[in-house]
């Protein structure tokens, strides 16, 4: 019989008209039949969608000779795009080797693993034939027509399907921005309550730096180490970092933990504390949940450590294995775990018992490599544990208590290492293909329900990429990356754009448009994977098989539950009593709750009257002079050149300790073009000094002029009548703020407090209109207080990049470095800047600071 192809058009619903007397025909019959046909589509295509409604599970064959050729399929109810209903009334069997898909694979002698997909689409079938008396249409020589049309279908086959379009909520990935480091990034941690992202960076076999990134502009500046560092976290307040290093004076030596102030890296180690039994080997570091820091050394006995409170007192040791890679903390368990390559295992720490436990030995499976871990939060339920595996390209999903394969995620890339959101809804995972770096997204929730997950879209980051790093908010990732082999300066860390929308969107997606379809689609109801031609389809098992092992045999599973479910309204009934009875698991701790009213007045009772005070002492040190124009602007070449030279300089009336002037108590904010707030300057210098007026007089008093500055050393008991402030990163157009802590800034003479001490008097700082010099000096008559002033870099004409000189672009560029410079001029040298794009694509300037100097220059056409 031939085959009808009905369309999926639905046309407007015309009725038929009834009366008395009217003359029926087979039109009038037809256009009824349509109509009450057309209404059902219509009400299954937009009120329940497409999908499978029940049954339909397709099977092995009964006979194990016939599964290299046969699948069934049990009865069951279907809708497709259009609104037909699918109905199966009784199993069937289909000879899939007989499709013209497979015929070719088998002609082909094609060896390589596929993928089918079993489906069914509607179908009519003509029957019935009868004679027809009065119309010239007919069949053969007999004039008959069919008597009634028969709803049936019919089973399909699909080969290579494309790969299922990502779920409505999942994360869109975007590399919104670099942070250039200008050398091969390795390893970094991030803060987030002080926005801190510190990059460990190698310039060499010898040579290592820390940058340290603010996450807020992408600020960095880079401290070198004077050594080589292997590994690096940040302490849970912020304020300590840990750097794993090589001895500077010998580095066969053991390791060493360095234990650095983040507000000050500049400065020596607090405490250099040798690693024992670390020398030649890697060592891992990880934060317990109180705050402790956790390493372990990697060559035999594989020794973790666990440090106290007190750093510096000695660790406890265990013995917990050698040869592993990472090390993850879980807070809700107390433990730490690290993977066994070599035996497919992971070991365990009892951090609070400072013991080891039973590795996990079964899951991961016996043929795996880990290479990689990450803890997944549950919520409301004991921790999971994510393993990557990169020599089989899979990701494995662990459950720890009890411990058990929960599910695995193959990648075409080979994962490297990986990261759970905050909310444990999703991994993301870095995969590498050779020195390509991408990273995809996993859906953990489906992971965990037993639904097939194939990895999101894959988005390139910089090449060489080694660590994946998440913020607490789970909308930005870090990656740093090594940068292309040969390119100098090339290294950096890639910052990844997480949005995710909320499923609350979703009722709206219809919004633009009622969902429809041209033709009938064939609605799938299984997927078969890793099929090669003369295998048998086996029904899956409970475990899952080995895909290896099945492989081995020449097998491959059914997969039913790759279809579209269309459940009826009473299994979401079902569905919704059960939720509403049993609940979901307790959720995330909520946010901060408003505050409360006022509470009600307390009885007060009268105190004795207080001591006499301190009235106010005129004979503290003051602010008498400055050498810049409060709330001026240096818009010359010459006031720029001073300020280049000079710096900023303060004078005080009286002398203070000179060991008290540092860029704690000096020190200058900047607001850059475009830019809403004030920024910190990231290289900064304080110079103690004797300030001089006309013939290299001293000067004292007010209304003198700053005409010169002699420094002077920051010994104990040294004095100064003036600092002075250079900025390490030039003076750029921008707003500046100068901000003196009189509090922090001592003179030389001594007062009496009101309990009788002789003591240093602090610096009157308060800067009070109509401010200096016209109110001079500074202050109120009170110890402390804080000095502000302000001014504006605001230099006319913007210099030509392909000409201005050397010393002009570091003077004018200098907040870039001056290894950014460098490349600038090598690259004009090789052949001038077209435009700002050609610029902006062979130095690969971030945004940020494209953004900081692209009012600064311009590229004038070659002559």
């Amino acid at each position: 019989m031939s085959r009808a192809c009905p369309s999926c058009d639905i046309g407007p619903f015309t009725r038929n008209y009834y009366f008395t007397g009217k003359l029926l025909v087979e039109r009038d019959f037809t256009d009824e039949q349509s109509y009450h046909v057309e209404k059902l589509r219509h009400h299954h295509q937009r009120l329940h969608g497409l999908g499978v409604v029940c049954g339909l599970k397709v099977v092995a064959h009964d006979t194990p000779a016939c599964r290299d050729r046969f699948v069934c399929v049990t009865p069951g109810t279907a809708i497709d795009c259009c609104g037909h209903e699918i109905v199966v009334r009784e199993k069937a069997c289909i000879d899939f080797t007989q499709f013209a898909e497979i015929k070719q694979l088998k002609e082909k002698q094609d060896d390589q693993p596929h993928t089918l997909q079993i489906c069914v689409r509607y179908r009519e079938c003509p029957t019935e034939e009868i004679p027809v008396l009065y119309d010239e249409c007919g069949c053969d020589d007999s004039r008959c027509a069919p008597n009634r049309i028969l709803e049936s279908y019919e089973l399909g086959v699909i080969l290579d399907p494309p790969p299922p379009p990502d779920p409505f909520h999942s994360p869109a990935l975007k590399w919104a921005d670099t942070i250039p480091t200008f050398a091969p990034a390795q390893r970094a941690a991030l803060h987030e309550d002080t926005k801190r992202l510190y990059v460990l960076t190698v310039e060499g076999a010898s040579a290592t730096s820390v940058v340290q990134v603010n996450t807020t502009n992408h600020d960095a500046v880079k401290f070198p180490l004077n050594r080589v560092g292997r590994e690096l976290a940040v302490s849970q307040d912020g304020k300590r970092l840990y750097v794993v290093a090589e001895p500077a004076a010998d580095p066969t030596k053991p390791l060493q933990l360095l234990v650095l102030d983040t507000a000050n890296l500049a400065a020596a180690p607090l405490q250099t504390l040798d690693i024992a039994g670390s020398e030649n080997s890697a060592v891992k570091l990880a934060l317990a949940p109180d705050g402790r820091l956790l390493a372990h050394i990697n060559k035999a006995p594989g020794n973790a450590l666990i440090y106290q409170t007190d750093i510096t007192l000695a660790p406890k040791v265990v013995a917990l294995g050698a040869n592993l890679v990472d090390l993850e903390v879980s807070a809700e368990r107390g433990r730490a775990y690290a993977a066994d390559t070599a035996s497919h295992n992971v070991h365990v720490l009892n951090i609070a018992g400072a013991a080891s436990e039973p590795a996990l030995t079964n899951p991961p499976p016996l043929t795996s490599a880990p290479s990689a871990l990450a803890i997944v939060k549950n919520i409301g339920l004991p921790d999971l544990l994510a393993v990557a595996d990169f020599s089989n390209k899979k990701v494995y999903l662990l459950s720890l208590s009890p411990a058990g394969l929960v599910g695995t995620v193959d990648f075409t890339r080979n994962p490297q290492d990986l990261v759970a959101s905050p909310g444990g809804d999703w991994l993301y995972v870095l995969v590498r293909d050779g020195a390509a770096s991408f990273v995809q997204a996993v859906n953990v929730r489906r992971l965990q329900q037993g639904d097939p997950v194939t990895p999101g879209p894959a988005i390139e980051v910089g090449a060489g990429g080694n660590r994946i790093i998440v913020s607490p908010s789970g909308t930005r990732l870090y990656v740093p990356f090594e940068g292309q082999a040969g390119v100098a300066g090339d290294g950096g860390a890639a910052v990844i754009a997480v949005t995710e929308e909320k499923c609350g969107e979703i009722i709206w997606r219809d919004l633009e448009g009622c969902p429809t379809c041209d033709e009938p689609n064939c609605v799938v109801l299984a997927t078969i994977e890793n099929y090669n031609v003369g295998d048998r389809i086996e029904d899956q098992t409970d475990p899952p098989t080995d895909p290896a092992d099945d492989t081995t045999n020449k097998k491959t599973r059914i997969d039913n539950t790759t279809r579209r479910l269309l459940p009826s309204v009473s299994v979401l009934a079902e569905q919704v009593a059960c939720l509403v009875e049993h609940g979901g698991p307790q959720g995330p701790k909520g946010d901060k709750g408003d505050k409360g009213d006022k509470g009600d007045k307390g009885d007060s009772i009268k105190g004795d009257p207080g001591a006499p005070g301190v009235g106010l002492n005129l004979q503290l040190p003051h602010i008498i002079a400055i050498n810049w124009q409060h709330d001026g602007d240096v818009n010359t070449p010459e006031e720029r050149d001073r300020l280049d030279k000079d710096g900023l300089i303060i004078a005080f009336d009286l002398p203070v300790l000179a060991s008290t002037l540092t860029t704690e108590s000096f020190y200058v904010l900047r607001k850059m073009l475009g830019e809403r707030c004030f920024c910190e300057l990231s290289e900064m210098n304080v110079i103690p000094g004797n300030v001089f007026t006309d013939n290299q007089r001293p000067l004292t008093t007010c209304g003198q002029r700053i005409r010169g500055f002699q420094p002077v050393p920051a010994l104990p008991g040294a004095t100064a009548t003036g600092a002075q402030f250079h900025s390490g990163v030039g003076w750029p157009r921008a707003e500046y703020r100068v901000v003196v802590e009189g509090d922090f800034i001592l003179g030389d003479g001594k007062i009496k407090t009101f309990d009788g001490h002789d003591v240093n008097p602090a610096l009157d700082a308060n800067h009070l209109a109509p401010f200096l010099p016209e109110r001079c000096p500074t202050g109120n008559g009170t110890e402390g207080g804080e000095f502000k002033s302000w001014f504006r870099v605001t230099e006319g004409q913007p210099i030509d990049i392909n000409r201005a000189p050397e010393h002009d672009l570091l003077r004018r560029l200098a907040h870039l470095g001056e290894e950014f410079i460098r490349r600038i001029i090598g690259a004009r040298q090789r052949a001038p800047f077209r435009d700002e794009q050609d610029f902006r694509k062979r130095t690969r300037i971030s945004a940020t600071d494209w953004q900081l100097i692209s009012d600064s220059v311009k590229f004038e056409p070659e002559e």
